[in-house]
Order: C-alpha cells, then structure tokens, then sequence
C-alpha cells in the first residue's frame, strides 16, 4: 500500500507530460471556426496564409530588418517621438489614411512600422551626401512650401449622399450653442451623410485654391462642389464647416528636420548622372570627390526620375500629406 501512492503520482505525472504533447500536436488540427458543419482548422489558415502570402512576406521582413539594423549601426534610427509625430502628421492631412486606421485599427502598429522603415531609408541614402548651407538656402527660396508649414483649417465635412437631407443637415451644422457631433448626424442619416477626416475632423493646408475655405469665420457652414473622386461613389455635395484655423509658420533653418526635407529635392545644375542607391551610399572617397568637382547634380546626386522612384516606393502619400486634395480643388 505505501507504494502506490508514488505509482500514482508518477501516472499522473506521466499522464499530464502526455497530454501536454498531444495537446501541443493536435491543437492546430482543432476547427476555429465552422460552417454548415464544416471545421475549418488553424493548420489549413497558417498554410493557406504562407503558400499565399509568404514570399511576400519574408521579402517584407528581409528589407525591414536589413533597413533597421543598418540604420542602427550608423546611429541613423528614428525616436518614437519622431514616428508618432509622422503618423499624426498623415492622419490629420490624409482623410483616406484616417478612414484606413479608423475602420481597421489593428493596422495602426504596421503603418507605424512603415513610417519608421521610410525616415531609415531616406536617412541612410542621403548620410554621406555633402550639403551646404547655401544650397539649403538656395532650396528654400525656391520652394518654400516644401519647408514652410501651412495655416490649417480645421472642419467638419460632410458628404452628402442625399441631396433632400441637405438643408436638414446644414440646420444641424448650424445650430449655436451646444453643436450637434458628426456621429450623431451619422446616426440619424445612416445612408445620406458620411463625415471624413480624423475623428471627423478634416484639415486642410491653405493654398490659393483654398480661399473659399480661409474666408469663413469659425462656426460658419458653407455648401460646395465634392471632388471629382468622391463624386465617382456616390457624393452629391459636400458642407463644410469652419471649426478654426491654425497659423501656419516659417521653418527654422537650423533645424534638423528642415535639412532632412531638403534631401533628395534640389533642382538639377546639369544633367544628372544616375546612380543606384547601393552605388550612393557605398561610394569611394575618389568619386565623393569627382562629384563635388564635377557637380553634375546638386544635393542628392541622384536624377529627378530615381528620386521619383524613391519617393514612390517608400513614401507613397507624401504628395497628399503634403499638399491635401481638398485644398487643391477649393
């Protein structure tokens, strides 16, 4: 009898260690979901999901690590101060990119991911690339808008689905006092009204073509033409209304930033010698200097069309960050 107490023990030792390893085999054979009766286990999803996705997947996760750890090495990685402030910066311009990560937050982290690898690459093709202050100057006085930041107006803007809600909705946006929200609006109108912009808040960057905008007053509404593009799904007219506007500012010369947008805009001084990116940053001291000699293109040393190509495969919202659609048509 005094040893079946420690047989015991030791089946049930044995048995746990057991199940433990059928349950660590077995489990992604287990149905996550079912329909008409059908399992469909997490094995099939992981395999479907690598068989579809995973050579895109590691070529994702080569050039991001590759990215990283060469910035690091070269002291070149951005804070997360500076990626948060990116990220913001295109949630407030880009009304597409604020429905994007509204109606999908889980892809929030990953666009933060992507802002992070774009500063790398753009710091890590411009470090060894000699720059003056005059011809920062030179930028500058070129295009200013491109340092420069803009007077914003902030606003709420409606889509109007429906042109015979209009005048209702343009009541409830005009009401003193105590405002009605968008969200409410969108309630109450469920198929005629769609307010955009982070947190249905539309910014707009002041531009000529903007006036109709900076010529209102705080709490005015006005009714106006949708773009081109919102009128292609559905939109009839569009309300907006002023809630403020921020003063736009000089940029400071002697700050970091201001040189880093610099990189890879300068103007051609003769027609340009086109190199690839692994060819700029991994140049010898010789043709460092044969370039400063010959000056065949200024700041970046690289043609407008591999700038482009820069700016397409690693920043492809910058254009609508920087200069919003709307401010565009209006």
């Amino acid at each position: 009898m005094r040893y079946l107490t420690p047989i015991l023990v030791i089946l049930l030792i044995v048995s746990l260690i057991a199940n433990g390893v059928m349950y660590a085999k077995w489990r992604s054979h287990r149905a996550i979901f079912t329909v008409n009766g059908v399992g469909v286990s997490k094995l099939e999803l992981e395999g479907y999901l690598e068989q579809t996705f995973g050579p895109q997947f590691k070529m994702l996760m080569t050039r991001r690590i590759l990215v990283d750890d060469a910035a690091k090495k070269a002291k070149l990685e951005p804070t997360d101060v500076e990626v948060q402030e990116q990220y913001d910066q295109q949630k407030e311009l880009d009304y597409k990119f604020a429905n994007l990560v509204r109606y999908n937050p889980w892809l929030a982290d990953e666009k933060k991911r992507e802002i992070r690898e774009n500063i790398e690459v753009n710091r890590l093709l411009t470090k060894d690339i000699p720059v003056t202050e005059d011809e920062i100057k030179t930028e500058y006085a070129t295009h200013p808008e491109r340092f420069d930041t803009p007077a914003k107006a902030h606003t709420n803007m409606a889509i109007i689905l429906n042109e015979a809600f209009t005048n209702d909705i343009m009541k409830l946006l005009e009401t003193k006092g105590s405002p009605v929200k968008p969200s409410v609006i969108m309630n109450n109108y469920p198929k005629d009204v769609v307010f955009i912009g982070s947190d249905y808040v539309m910014t707009i960057p002041e531009s000529p073509s903007a006036k109709a905008i900076f010529d209102m007053k705080p709490n005015d509404v006005k009714l106006l033409n949708p773009l081109q593009e919102l009128v292609s799904q559905g939109a009839k007219k569009t309300i907006v209304k002023l809630l403020d506007i921020v003063p736009g500012k000089k940029a400071d010369m002697n700050d970091k930033k201001t040189h880093e947008r610099c990189e890879c805009r300068l103007p051609l001084v003769e027609p340009p010698i086109c190199r690839s990116s692994s060819q700029i940053s991994g140049r010898t001291a010789s043709s460092k200097a044969k370039s400063r000699t010959t000056r065949p293109i200024s700041r970046c040393r690289c043609s407008r069309q591999d700038c482009a190509e820069i700016n397409r495969t690693f920043r492809p919202t910058e254009a609508e960050s920087e200069s919003s659609s709307y401010g565009r048509q209006y």
